[in-house]
């Protein structure tokens, strides 16, 4: 599977077989040169506890690629069963006898009919590579000419048959067919009249299209990986093995949902790997499902946000997948990759309709709407958001104050670690869309909620929020040290604005391509929550703040004047 994937095993840096014992490693690595990957090699196979960690791995990849008999044990039928015994059951029992005595064989109608049958339901469409069946040791004449069928249809003979038909089998012979087909139901027929059907045993073997077995196997490597990270233990050659292996996947699966479920397997829960790491191939796999025909015939969807495709984005679209691929590249430090993916982006069409609508290279969120005026910043003075401004930075004390209760009463909870390049944020919320105001919270922060409640713009529209964090009001705190990658809101119906509370030395701000600093006390930015947005806190305290997210005005008059008129 390495090879597969053109990466050398540990044992093949150094020149070894598996059973290579702990002098042969040390000798072989004394020989093996100063490389990286020769240092990594010794490292893991001279310890006894970490070989073993290895050799396990590389035989999870093996069998990832092996053949699993998927038969046994699942519904069966047959076009008629013997009185007496014969049940198509029996074929997938287990049991191989080829003796009728011994309660092994089906049996249909021993009158013999025309075209009998034998079925089995594996319970979900699968790849079969091979059927194989087991003849009786008696009356075995009776096999001779059989085919086998797979496909989603009940009815065998509606679907196509695997390879040529089955030869004719002596007595208590193995037969098999190989086949590249998928399906639901696998069968064995017979064709003419007076035909009789008994089998023995029958194996339907599932294989993996090559793809998949390449994404399996380069999860497994990964998560190894990962796990070792988890450890303190940094092993490139099993992240290489990974990339190599959801590369070759990549490029020889087409079909979006396999796709996706390729992407998937890529998922680092714990946020161990760095965004340079995996970034550039997850890209790449969300542009090339956003840019299958299955996935852009749905790009005009029958009903708001209806999910077609795209389904670890927030709207299950084309769009949802190219945004996050554009962020993911950002947080990679790749620009010039982001601004070629936005350029290709804005050139996809389907049916001559542009499938994003997005109006720079900053403003690349999944939902986009382009009667809502953009700008990376918004100026703190402007006629719909200087009343909040000036009401925020006049209680300043007051939140500071409250900021003290909550963290001194833990309430602070661990916010999307994933998103953290190193460090750790938290954060609670008193208000979003979903809860509205907490009693619980507003209880202990009573004059930031006080203060704040009714002023939100869009309060009064919060039915209509797109996600719950439309509108949000929360306190935010940063350990030192951290930092969150290049993100957005999904949205560009939400502006945001800050009042740090404490420890802002050192803490930075960068929206789109513009770096900004935080001001104690005071508002010293309002930004679109559209545009990636990064935050750096090199400073030696924890950085609070207050942060609140409130409607983009031209949303909320747009909203406001479609309920006037009964339009929503």
């Amino acid at each position: 599977a390495a090879a597969a994937a053109g990466q050398p095993t540990y044992y093949e840096v150094l020149g070894l077989y598996r059973d290579a014992p702990p002098a042969v490693v040390r000798s072989a690595a004394a020989t093996a040169g100063d490389s990286a990957e020769a240092e990594e090699a010794y490292t893991v196979l001279v310890d006894p506890a970490s070989r073993q960690r290895y050799d396990d791995l590389l035989d999870r990849v093996h069998d990832a690629s092996q053949a699993k008999e998927v038969a046994r044990g699942r519904p069966a039928e047959q076009s008629s069963t013997r009185i007496g015994g014969g049940e198509a059951a029996r074929a997938v029992d287990g049991n191989d006898s080829p003796f009728f005595d011994h309660g092994s064989c089906t049996h249909t109608d021993p009158s013999g009919q025309t075209d009998p049958w034998w079925r089995v339901d594996l319970g979900t469409p699968r790849s079969v590579g091979m059927l194989r069946v087991r003849n009786r040791a008696e009356a075995a004449e009776r096999i001779r000419g059989w085919e086998a069928r797979v496909g989603d249809s009940a009815d065998p003979f509606a679907n196509p048959v695997c390879g040529s038909p089955g030869g004719d089998l002596g007595p208590s012979e193995w037969g098999e067919v190989r086949c590249q087909l998928a399906g639901r139901y696998a069968a064995v027929v017979l064709r003419g009249s007076k035909r009789i059907l008994s089998l023995c045993e029958v194996q339907v073997l599932s294989l993996l299209p090559a793809p998949a077995i390449s994404a399996v196997q380069g999860q497994l490597y990964l998560q190894e990986y990962m796990q070792g990270r988890d450890r303190g233990v940094q092993l490139r050659s099993l992240l290489a093995l990974g990339r190599a292996s959801f590369e070759a996947a990549l490029y020889e699966e087409e079909d979006p949902v396999a796709l996706e479920q390729m992407y998937a397997r890529m998922a680092d829960p714990k946020g161990l790997m760095t965004a340079a790491d995996l970034n550039p191939l997850r890209a790449r796999y969300l542009e090339k499902i956003a840019s299958s025909p299955d996935c852009l015939r749905h790009h005009l969807m029958d009903e708001p946000f209806e999910r077609r495709c795209c389904q670890s984005t927030l709207t299950g679209s084309p769009v949802g997948c190219l945004s996050r691929a554009v962020s993911l590249l950002r947080a990679a430090g790749q620009k010039p990759q982001a601004e070629r993916l936005y350029m290709r982006a804005k050139g996809l069409t389907w049916e001559e309709d542009a499938v994003v609508q997005w109006s720079s290279p900053w403003h690349t969120c999944e939902v986009f709407l382009p009667n809502v005026a953009t700008s990376l910043f918004w100026p703190r003075d402007h006629e719909r958001i200087a009343p909040l401004v000036s009401a925020v930075e006049l209680s300043a004390k007051a939140f500071a104050a409250d900021y003290a209760k909550l963290a001194t009463g833990g309430y602070f909870t661990g916010m999307y670690p994933g998103l953290a390049a190193s460090g750790e944020w938290e954060q609670v919320t008193l208000y979003n869309g979903d809860m509205g105001w907490s009693e619980q919270l507003c209880a202990v922060a009573s004059a930031t909620c006080d203060m704040l409640r009714g002023r939100l713009p869009g309060e009064h529209l919060r039915e209509f929020y797109f996600l719950s964090n439309t509108e949000e009001v929360a306190f935010v705190r940063l350990a030192a040290g951290t930092h969150l990658r290049p993100h957005n809101g999904g949205s560009n119906m939400r502006l945001n604005l800050d009042l740090p509370i404490s420890g802002h030395e050192g803490a930075e701000l960068t929206v789109g391509d513009v770096k900004k600093s935080w001001e104690r006390g005071k508002v010293a930015f309002v930004y679109d929550d559209c545009v990636d947005h990064e935050v750096k806190h090199s400073g030696f305290h924890d950085f609070a703040r207050l942060a609140i997210g409130f409607m983009h005005w031209d949303a909320v008059d747009a909203l406001t004047a479609m309920r006037v008129k009964k339009e929503l």
